[in-house]
This record gives C-alpha cells, sequence and structure tokens, in this order.
C-alpha cells in the first residue's frame, strides 16, 4: 500500500524547497517548522519512496 502525501512529507521531509523555507530565502526569515508541500516536491518525495521500496522488495 503507497502512504498518503502527508506520510510521504513525514518521512521524507528534505526537499530543496523546504531547505530553502527553513533556512530562509533571499533575505527571508526561515521557519523550522516548515515542509514544503508543492507538486513538485511531493512527486520527489513519491519517486524516493518508491525506489527506495523497489530496493528493499527487490532485496
Amino acid at each position: 500500500m503507497q502512504p498518503t502525501d502527508a506520510e510521504l512529507a513525514v518521512m521524507f521531509r528534505w526537499t530543496l524547497h523546504t531547505r530553502w523555507g527553513v533556512g530562509g530565502f533571499m533575505g527571508s526569515e526561515g521557519d523550522p517548522d516548515f515542509t514544503c508541500r508543492c507538486d513538485s516536491c511531493t512527486t520527489s518525495r513519491r519517486k524516493r519512496w518508491a525506489k527506495e521500496s523497489d530496493t528493499i522488495d527487490g532485496a
């Protein structure tokens, strides 16, 4: 069974956008609790989950 987008955001929090949001971007103040949930980050997390679950299942 595939995890939900929210579950993936917890399992694989760190994306480029999340790093920018936590650290501040272009002079903005960062937010330590920020986790980006845009389509790009969600797709990236889903691909990583698929890759890692294939590795575990295929081992």
